[in-house]
């Protein structure tokens, strides 16, 4: 994918995450090496999305993310007819791609644990999820998990308390006592 000097500075420097062209050859969803004329780059874009519409429509909003500060500031800069039906390409830094991730048959040096060429893939595993996929699931697991837990630490409690109403014997108190003092540790770990 072909961008301007000016454009791959915007884009390093996380100001510029669209851009608008006549034609795009390009699918959402694939990863496009950047090139500055012929000259390849080692930057990398996901593309995320494709629309079209007309040129004059854009907001400033958008003009941002194409990294200018306003639409009149943009359309300077634009070489083409001013009201040309365009195809407007959000994309993210990165390869953010759909490739398989397979457990490989090998693994270690050179290709590591994962490829994404089933020839190279362990046989009868299946894809694995995407390691930022599995970070955020773990995460919002540890939520879920401490959430959950101090759901049934309170109900334990509540519990507790009621029994230590109607509890009359010294021994039972005791031993009540003993239990409150155990649910009272968890809560610290």
């Amino acid at each position: 994918m072909t961008f301007s000097s000016e454009e791959i500075k915007r884009i390093k420097a996380g100001r510029q995450s669209q851009t608008r062209r006549l034609s795009a050859p390009y699918r959402p969803g694939r990863c496009y090496k950047v090139q500055n004329g012929r000259k390849t780059t080692d930057l990398k874009v996901t593309i995320t999305s494709i629309t079209e519409e007309k040129l004059e429509m854009m907001t400033v909003r958008e003009a941002r993310r194409n990294g200018f500060r306003t639409t009149t500031e943009f359309l300077e800069a634009w070489k083409g007819p001013k009201d040309a039906t365009v195809q407007v390409i959000s994309f993210v830094v990165g390869d953010q791609s759909d490739t398989p991730r397979l457990l490989a048959a090998r693994p270690g040096p050179p290709s590591g644990d994962y490829t994404s060429s089933t020839a190279r893939a362990l046989r009868g595993t299946a894809e694995e999820a995407p390691q930022a996929v599995v970070s955020k699931y773990a995460a919002e697991a540890v939520v879920n998990h401490r959430a959950t837990h101090s759901m049934a630490l309170d109900g334990l409690k509540q519990a507790l308390d009621g029994l230590n109403k109607v509890v009359s014997l010294p021994s039972d108190r005791k031993r009540l006592k003993s239990i409150v003092h155990h649910v009272e540790r968890l809560e610290l770990t």
